[in-house]
């Protein structure tokens, strides 16, 4: 399904969700905590690699900016959900000399 159709259902179904300019690829479809709005969701790692490709960048200056403009942007409930999807992410054991305790303080999870 496109982007465009994407975001047209998200705001049939909340006219107040916030759409992230820029990162239609990203994408994914909705989302909802129990007893709140309908609101839009993007992967994660999509997002990170649209920023490495158009700034040309590592994946930690990648992650540093999405964390400060979009995760500790957004106060409102009608906020875009972050997935991450750990089955296409690289697997933290494969890093020389990364260990997950280093990576997790390293990306402030």
């Amino acid at each position: 399904m496109s982007s465009e159709n994407i975001k047209k259902i998200i705001k049939e179904m909340n006219a107040s969700a916030i759409i992230v300019k820029d990162f239609d690829e990203a994408l994914i479809g909705t989302g909802r905590i129990c007893g709140k709005n309908t609101v839009a969701v993007y992967d994660t790692n999509k997002i990170l690699e649209i920023l490495m490709e158009k700034n040309s960048i590592g994946d930690l200056e990648a992650y540093e900016i999405f964390q400060r403009t979009m995760i500790d942007a957004f106060p409102d409930a009608n906020d875009p959900v972050f997935i991450n999807d750990f089955r296409k992410t690289i697997d933290i054991q494969d890093i020389p000399g990364m260990s997950l305790d280093d990576t997790i303080e390293k990306l402030g999870l």
